[in-house]
């Protein structure tokens, strides 16, 4: 699959180590099928909520193919394997907001797309430390999708495997 990224930083591979601990859908590389999505979180005045002119980049990668995870699907909706993972998961959450989590966890469908049950369960079990990821991984899931009326999202969790086709500068790429 050939998906765009968006960055204010310049580079040649991906690193997990620069991952931000944000990652509302999944922890990983945040790719997108449509080059205007990639271009607006390259500006860094997005992120900074600056005004101040300061280009970003924005990168053609090659990304794998493969079974997503469709975050937009509910816990019942997804597939057996995932289920099981997912619901471990929640079981899994303890400490003084385990009781918050799972009360939002159980609300998503409900602020659909603000936030979903998946995207939601894979933040709170890696603030609990239990990062669910890894399983689905290791399941044979590429990583996980988010496909809205307004752009089609992927997580790739691994860094390793998206190829960088191409990289220019937003200005460029929003002309083209």
């Amino acid at each position: 699959m050939i998906a765009w990224h968006g960055s204010p930083a310049l580079f040649d591979c991906f690193d997990a180590g620069k991952i931000s601990p944000v990652q509302s859908e999944g922890f990983g590389i945040y790719v997108t099928e449509h080059r205007d999505i990639a271009c607006h979180y390259a500006t860094p005045g997005i992120w900074r909520q600056s005004t101040a002119p300061r280009s970003g980049y924005v990168y053609e990668v090659e990304a794998p193919d493969g079974e997503y995870i469709d975050n937009s699907k509910f816990f019942d909706e997804q597939p057996a394997v995932v289920r099981a993972i997912l619901l471990d998961a929640v079981d899994r959450l303890a400490g003084p907001m385990a009781g918050y989590w799972r009360f939002v966890i159980t609300a998503a469908p409900s602020q659909y797309p603000q936030y979903t049950q998946v995207g939601k369960t894979l933040s709170f079990a890696r603030k609990n430390g239990t990062p669910v990821e890894p399983s689905l991984i290791a399941a044979g899931f590429a990583g996980f999708k988010l496909i809205t009326d307004v752009m089609n999202e992927y997580v790739i969790v691994d860094p390793a495997v998206l190829k960088v086709r191409s990289v220019a500068p937003v200005e460029e790429r929003m002309a083209a």
